[in-house]
């Protein structure tokens, strides 16, 4: 049955066409039922969760690390601690396996005015230059070496941890046992 875009349904054509898109469903539905079922040949036996690795607590203290130039390195567990930047338009991102494991760098796209952005755990990682990031293949302390114009701050008022400035800064965090 053909239709052109002036014609309408009439009613007795539009029950048909309802009948058959609900045949149609159920037929749909039939089929997909055996799928649903368990078969007595798949694993069921709950896996434990996965485990991300020792971390460190280094990074709690709510900061912010601001530097032309930023190089994070740490062990597997780095993946999860830490919000990557993932703006296309002004930034130009590089992910390459080395020898030392996975290495990220983002640069700027354009140039002045804009600002490479990453999260680790409590710290807000800012960049106007370059941001490297190094997951390695084992476990490793964490590290952070902030140059060119570098300051750390933190932002929650604590009195333990002063401000630091300098052209360059590093920071270690050491595993938990």
């Amino acid at each position: 049955m053909k239709f052109s875009h002036d014609q309408k349904l009439t009613s007795g054509s539009a029950k048909r066409l309802r009948r058959c898109a609900v045949s149609l469903g159920a037929l749909v539905l039939l089929a997909l039922i055996p799928a649903c079922s368990s078969s007595p040949e798949l694993d069921s036996t709950p896996r434990p969760p996965r485990s991300e690795g020792r971390w460190t607590k280094a990074f709690l203290t709510p900061s912010l690390l601001f530097a032309e130039d930023i190089r994070i390195e740490g062990p597997p567990a780095l993946r999860s601690r830490l919000a990557l930047p993932q703006d296309g338009k002004s930034l130009n991102a590089v992910t390459k396996a080395t020898d030392n494991g996975l290495l990220h760098i983002f640069t700027l796209r354009h140039g002045e005015g804009e600002l490479i952005q990453a999260h680790l755990d409590r710290w807000h990682v800012v960049a106007t230059k370059r941001l490297q990031v190094l997951e390695r293949p084992y476990e490793a302390e964490v590290r952070i070496v902030a140059r060119g114009d570098a300051s750390w701050v933190p932002t929650a008022a604590d009195d333990q941890h002063p401000e630091q400035r300098g052209a360059e800064l590093k920071f270690v965090g050491e595993l938990q046992r």
